[in-house]
Protein backbone atom coordinates (compact mmCIF):
# COMPACT_ATOMS: atom_id res chain seq x y z
CA UNK A 1 0.00 0.00 0.00
CA UNK A 2 1.44 3.37 -1.06
CA UNK A 3 4.84 1.77 -1.71
CA UNK A 4 5.39 0.88 1.93
CA UNK A 5 6.58 -2.59 0.92
CA UNK A 6 10.08 -1.20 0.46
CA UNK A 7 10.64 -0.87 4.20
CA UNK A 8 10.00 2.88 4.30
CA UNK A 9 10.08 4.60 7.69
CA UNK A 10 6.28 5.08 8.11
CA UNK A 11 5.94 1.30 8.20
CA UNK A 12 7.78 1.39 11.51
CA UNK A 13 6.66 4.61 13.20
CA UNK A 14 2.99 4.31 12.19
CA UNK A 15 2.57 1.51 14.73
CA UNK A 16 4.01 3.69 17.49
CA UNK A 17 1.72 6.61 16.63
CA UNK A 18 -1.32 4.31 16.39
CA UNK A 19 -0.59 2.94 19.87
CA UNK A 20 -0.15 6.47 21.25
CA UNK A 21 -3.49 7.62 19.79
CA UNK A 22 -5.17 4.46 21.08
CA UNK A 23 -3.98 5.20 24.61
CA UNK A 24 -5.54 8.66 24.43
CA UNK A 25 -8.84 7.53 22.90
CA UNK A 26 -9.15 4.53 25.23
CA UNK A 27 -8.68 6.54 28.40
CA UNK A 28 -10.37 9.83 27.60
CA UNK A 29 -13.77 8.58 28.76
CA UNK A 30 -14.30 7.25 32.24
CA UNK A 31 -10.69 7.28 33.34
CA UNK A 32 -9.65 8.95 36.58
CA UNK A 33 -6.87 11.53 36.70
CA UNK A 34 -4.17 9.12 37.81
CA UNK A 35 -4.99 6.57 35.14
CA UNK A 36 -5.22 9.13 32.35
CA UNK A 37 -1.98 10.90 33.29
CA UNK A 38 -0.17 7.56 33.29
CA UNK A 39 -1.65 6.67 29.88
CA UNK A 40 -0.73 10.09 28.51
CA UNK A 41 2.90 9.72 29.56
CA UNK A 42 3.00 6.27 27.96
CA UNK A 43 1.62 7.80 24.75
CA UNK A 44 4.27 10.53 24.84
CA UNK A 45 6.98 7.90 25.28
CA UNK A 46 5.74 6.20 22.11
CA UNK A 47 5.78 9.56 20.34
CA UNK A 48 9.35 10.05 21.50
CA UNK A 49 10.37 6.75 19.96
CA UNK A 50 8.68 7.68 16.69
CA UNK A 51 10.63 10.95 16.61
CA UNK A 52 13.86 8.97 16.53
CA UNK A 53 12.66 7.35 13.29
CA UNK A 54 11.12 10.35 11.50
CA UNK A 55 11.16 13.98 12.57
CA UNK A 56 7.83 14.78 10.85
CA UNK A 57 6.06 12.83 13.60
CA UNK A 58 6.61 15.99 15.64
CA UNK A 59 3.21 17.17 14.40
CA UNK A 60 1.32 14.08 15.55
CA UNK A 61 3.31 14.11 18.79
CA UNK A 62 2.19 17.66 19.46
CA UNK A 63 -1.40 16.56 18.89
CA UNK A 64 -1.08 13.74 21.42
CA UNK A 65 0.56 16.08 23.92
CA UNK A 66 -1.99 18.86 23.56
CA UNK A 67 -4.91 16.40 23.59
CA UNK A 68 -3.76 15.16 26.98
CA UNK A 69 -3.36 18.69 28.34
CA UNK A 70 -6.82 19.61 27.03
CA UNK A 71 -8.34 16.57 28.76
CA UNK A 72 -6.74 17.56 32.07
CA UNK A 73 -7.98 21.13 31.67
CA UNK A 74 -11.51 19.86 31.00
CA UNK A 75 -11.31 17.91 34.28
CA UNK A 76 -10.53 21.17 36.13
CA UNK A 77 -7.03 20.17 37.15
CA UNK A 78 -5.14 23.11 38.60
CA UNK A 79 -2.87 25.20 36.38
CA UNK A 80 0.25 24.30 38.34
CA UNK A 81 -0.51 20.59 38.12
CA UNK A 82 -1.19 20.88 34.37
CA UNK A 83 2.09 22.72 33.77
CA UNK A 84 3.98 20.17 35.84
CA UNK A 85 2.44 17.27 33.95
CA UNK A 86 3.07 19.04 30.62
CA UNK A 87 6.75 19.52 31.44
CA UNK A 88 7.10 15.84 32.36
CA UNK A 89 5.30 14.81 29.15
CA UNK A 90 7.65 16.93 27.02
CA UNK A 91 10.65 15.47 28.82
CA UNK A 92 9.43 11.92 28.21
CA UNK A 93 8.93 12.64 24.49
CA UNK A 94 12.31 14.34 24.07
CA UNK A 95 14.27 11.78 26.10
CA UNK A 96 14.91 9.16 23.36
CA UNK A 97 16.26 11.72 20.89
CA UNK A 98 18.24 13.48 23.62
CA UNK A 99 19.87 10.25 24.76
CA UNK A 100 20.89 9.39 21.20
CA UNK A 101 22.26 12.90 20.66
CA UNK A 102 24.24 12.71 23.91
CA UNK A 103 25.76 9.39 22.86
CA UNK A 104 26.97 10.86 19.56
CA UNK A 105 28.20 13.99 21.29
CA UNK A 106 30.06 11.92 23.85
CA UNK A 107 31.87 10.12 21.04
CA UNK A 108 32.79 13.35 19.28
CA UNK A 109 30.16 13.13 16.55
CA UNK A 110 27.81 15.93 17.60
CA UNK A 111 28.32 17.92 14.39
CA UNK A 112 27.58 14.85 12.30
CA UNK A 113 24.43 14.02 14.24
CA UNK A 114 23.19 17.61 14.09
CA UNK A 115 23.81 17.77 10.35
CA UNK A 116 21.99 14.50 9.70
CA UNK A 117 18.98 15.23 11.89
CA UNK A 118 18.58 19.00 11.54
CA UNK A 119 20.66 20.74 8.88
CA UNK A 120 20.29 18.16 6.11
CA UNK A 121 16.50 18.15 6.46
CA UNK A 122 16.32 21.94 6.35
CA UNK A 123 18.53 22.12 3.25
CA UNK A 124 17.05 19.18 1.41
CA UNK A 125 16.30 19.98 -2.19
CA UNK A 126 12.96 19.28 -3.81
CA UNK A 127 12.42 16.63 -6.46
CA UNK A 128 11.18 19.12 -9.04
CA UNK A 129 7.74 20.35 -10.01
CA UNK A 130 7.08 17.63 -12.59
CA UNK A 131 7.89 14.76 -10.24
CA UNK A 132 5.98 16.45 -7.42
CA UNK A 133 2.90 16.86 -9.61
CA UNK A 134 3.16 13.24 -10.76
CA UNK A 135 3.31 11.96 -7.18
CA UNK A 136 0.45 14.15 -5.96
CA UNK A 137 -1.80 12.96 -8.78
CA UNK A 138 -0.91 9.35 -8.01
CA UNK A 139 -1.72 9.77 -4.32
CA UNK A 140 -5.02 11.51 -5.10
CA UNK A 141 -6.03 8.63 -7.33
CA UNK A 142 -5.08 6.06 -4.71
CA UNK A 143 -6.76 7.74 -1.75
CA UNK A 144 -9.65 9.53 -3.48
CA UNK A 145 -12.29 6.79 -3.21
CA UNK A 146 -11.04 5.73 0.22
CA UNK A 147 -11.33 9.30 1.51
CA UNK A 148 -14.80 9.55 0.00
CA UNK A 149 -15.94 6.48 1.92
CA UNK A 150 -14.43 7.96 5.10
CA UNK A 151 -16.42 11.16 4.53
CA UNK A 152 -19.67 9.24 4.06
CA UNK A 153 -18.93 7.21 7.18
CA UNK A 154 -18.21 10.34 9.16
CA UNK A 155 -21.46 12.00 8.06
CA UNK A 156 -23.40 8.82 8.89
CA UNK A 157 -22.19 9.02 12.48
CA UNK A 158 -23.04 12.66 13.09
CA UNK A 159 -26.02 11.70 15.27
CA UNK A 160 -24.35 8.72 16.96
CA UNK A 161 -23.62 9.58 20.61
CA UNK A 162 -21.19 6.66 20.90
CA UNK A 163 -18.89 8.24 18.29
CA UNK A 164 -19.17 11.80 19.60
CA UNK A 165 -16.26 11.57 22.11
CA UNK A 166 -13.86 10.52 19.33
CA UNK A 167 -15.00 12.76 16.46
CA UNK A 168 -12.94 15.86 17.26
CA UNK A 169 -9.71 13.94 17.91
CA UNK A 170 -10.03 11.88 14.71
CA UNK A 171 -10.69 14.94 12.54
CA UNK A 172 -7.84 16.94 14.04
CA UNK A 173 -5.56 13.91 13.71
CA UNK A 174 -6.41 13.64 10.02
CA UNK A 175 -5.74 17.35 9.49
CA UNK A 176 -2.43 17.17 11.37
CA UNK A 177 -1.32 14.13 9.34
CA UNK A 178 -1.98 16.04 6.11
CA UNK A 179 -0.03 19.06 7.41
CA UNK A 180 2.89 16.79 8.37
CA UNK A 181 3.02 15.42 4.82
CA UNK A 182 3.00 18.93 3.36
CA UNK A 183 5.75 20.13 5.70
CA UNK A 184 8.54 18.53 3.68
CA UNK A 185 9.74 19.78 0.26
CA UNK A 186 9.71 16.34 -1.35
CA UNK A 187 6.70 14.12 -1.76
CA UNK A 188 6.72 10.42 -2.49
CA UNK A 189 3.79 8.04 -2.31
CA UNK A 190 4.92 6.41 0.95
CA UNK A 191 4.88 9.85 2.61
CA UNK A 192 1.08 9.53 2.65
CA UNK A 193 1.13 6.37 4.79
CA UNK A 194 0.62 8.34 8.07
CA UNK A 195 -2.62 9.72 6.62
CA UNK A 196 -4.01 6.19 6.57
CA UNK A 197 -3.89 6.00 10.38
CA UNK A 198 -6.79 8.40 11.05
CA UNK A 199 -8.39 7.82 7.66
CA UNK A 200 -8.82 4.05 8.04
CA UNK A 201 -11.06 4.11 11.17
CA UNK A 202 -13.19 6.77 9.49
CA UNK A 203 -13.45 4.65 6.33
CA UNK A 204 -14.45 1.69 8.48
CA UNK A 205 -17.54 3.66 9.48
CA UNK A 206 -18.51 3.80 5.80
CA UNK A 207 -17.78 0.12 5.24
CA UNK A 208 -20.03 -0.69 8.22
CA UNK A 209 -23.12 0.91 6.68
CA UNK A 210 -25.82 -1.70 6.16
CA UNK A 211 -26.89 -0.80 2.63
CA UNK A 212 -23.82 0.85 1.19
CA UNK A 213 -20.94 -0.71 3.11
CA UNK A 214 -20.48 -3.76 0.89
CA UNK A 215 -20.67 -1.64 -2.26
CA UNK A 216 -18.09 0.80 -0.88
CA UNK A 217 -15.75 -2.07 -0.02
CA UNK A 218 -16.09 -3.61 -3.48
CA UNK A 219 -15.48 -0.21 -5.08
CA UNK A 220 -12.25 0.29 -3.15
CA UNK A 221 -11.13 -3.23 -3.98
CA UNK A 222 -11.66 -2.66 -7.70
CA UNK A 223 -9.83 0.67 -7.60
CA UNK A 224 -6.91 -0.88 -5.72
CA UNK A 225 -6.62 -3.72 -8.25
CA UNK A 226 -6.75 -1.36 -11.21
CA UNK A 227 -4.38 1.31 -9.90
CA UNK A 228 -2.08 -1.26 -8.34
CA UNK A 229 -1.91 -3.15 -11.64
CA UNK A 230 -2.22 -6.41 -9.75
CA UNK A 231 -2.73 -8.42 -12.95
CA UNK A 232 -0.29 -6.52 -15.14
CA UNK A 233 2.15 -9.42 -15.17
CA UNK A 234 4.29 -7.98 -17.95
CA UNK A 235 4.98 -4.85 -15.93
CA UNK A 236 5.83 -6.89 -12.85
CA UNK A 237 8.21 -9.07 -14.86
CA UNK A 238 9.88 -5.97 -16.30
CA UNK A 239 10.19 -4.50 -12.82
CA UNK A 240 11.77 -7.67 -11.46
CA UNK A 241 14.16 -7.90 -14.39
CA UNK A 242 15.20 -4.26 -13.97
CA UNK A 243 15.86 -4.80 -10.27
CA UNK A 244 17.89 -7.94 -10.91
CA UNK A 245 19.98 -6.14 -13.54
CA UNK A 246 20.55 -3.25 -11.18
CA UNK A 247 21.56 -5.58 -8.34
CA UNK A 248 23.93 -7.50 -10.62
CA UNK A 249 25.56 -4.27 -11.82
CA UNK A 250 26.00 -2.98 -8.28
CA UNK A 251 27.49 -6.28 -7.10
CA UNK A 252 29.93 -6.35 -10.01
CA UNK A 253 31.18 -2.80 -9.54
CA UNK A 254 30.93 -1.81 -5.89
CA UNK A 255 34.08 -3.59 -4.69
CA UNK A 256 34.45 -4.36 -1.00
CA UNK A 257 33.35 -1.02 0.40
CA UNK A 258 30.07 0.16 1.85
CA UNK A 259 27.25 1.45 -0.31
CA UNK A 260 25.37 4.73 -0.04
CA UNK A 261 22.01 4.73 -1.79
CA UNK A 262 19.91 7.81 -2.49
CA UNK A 263 16.28 7.47 -3.60
CA UNK A 264 16.60 3.76 -4.20
CA UNK A 265 14.96 0.54 -2.94
CA UNK A 266 16.36 -0.45 0.49
CA UNK A 267 16.06 -4.08 -0.61
CA UNK A 268 19.10 -3.44 -2.82
CA UNK A 269 21.34 -3.66 0.26
CA UNK A 270 20.15 -7.20 0.94
CA UNK A 271 20.08 -8.25 -2.70
CA UNK A 272 23.71 -7.20 -3.19
CA UNK A 273 24.92 -8.22 0.28
CA UNK A 274 26.13 -4.65 0.76
CA UNK A 275 26.84 -2.91 4.02
CA UNK A 276 25.11 0.47 4.26
CA UNK A 277 27.11 3.52 5.21
CA UNK A 278 26.27 5.27 8.44
CA UNK A 279 23.22 7.52 8.07
CA UNK A 280 25.27 10.20 9.77
CA UNK A 281 27.99 10.31 7.12
CA UNK A 282 28.71 13.49 5.22
CA UNK A 283 30.03 13.03 1.72
CA UNK A 284 33.23 15.00 1.16
CA UNK A 285 34.61 13.20 -1.86
CA UNK A 286 35.98 14.67 -5.06
CA UNK A 287 34.55 12.92 -8.11
CA UNK A 288 38.04 12.99 -9.58
CA UNK A 289 39.29 10.72 -6.82
CA UNK A 290 36.53 8.14 -6.69
CA UNK A 291 34.65 5.84 -9.01
CA UNK A 292 30.96 6.58 -8.58
CA UNK A 293 28.15 4.19 -9.30
CA UNK A 294 25.10 6.00 -10.62
CA UNK A 295 21.70 4.34 -10.57
CA UNK A 296 18.94 6.62 -11.83
CA UNK A 297 15.29 6.12 -12.53
CA UNK A 298 12.69 8.75 -13.31
CA UNK A 299 9.23 8.96 -11.68
CA UNK A 300 7.03 6.14 -12.86
CA UNK A 301 9.84 4.44 -14.82
CA UNK A 302 10.46 0.79 -14.08
CA UNK A 303 13.69 0.18 -16.02
CA UNK A 304 16.66 1.66 -14.18
CA UNK A 305 19.53 3.23 -16.07
CA UNK A 306 22.78 2.10 -14.50
CA UNK A 307 26.13 3.66 -15.35
CA UNK A 308 29.61 3.50 -13.90
CA UNK A 309 31.87 6.46 -14.35
CA UNK A 310 35.34 5.33 -15.46
CA UNK A 311 37.37 7.98 -13.66
CA UNK A 312 34.78 9.78 -11.60
CA UNK A 313 33.30 11.50 -14.66
CA UNK A 314 29.53 11.31 -14.98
Amino acid sequence: VLDGMGGQSPVFYNLLMAMAAWLILRNQSGADLVRFRKAHLQAMALCGLSLTIKQTTLFESMLVGLAGIFWLWRRNLGLTAILRHGAIAVGVAVAPTALIALWYAGNGWWADWYHAMITSNARRQGIGDNALHHNLVAITRLLGVYAGVALVGLVSQRQNPAFAPYRAFMLVWLAVAIVAVGAVPNFFSHYALPILLPLTPLAALGFDLKRLGAAFFAMNLVVAVILGRAFDFETHRASRQAFEEMAETVTRNRGNGSMLMLYGPPLLYTATDSKPMSPLVRIRVSVRQRRILIVASGPGELPARTKLSPEGRM
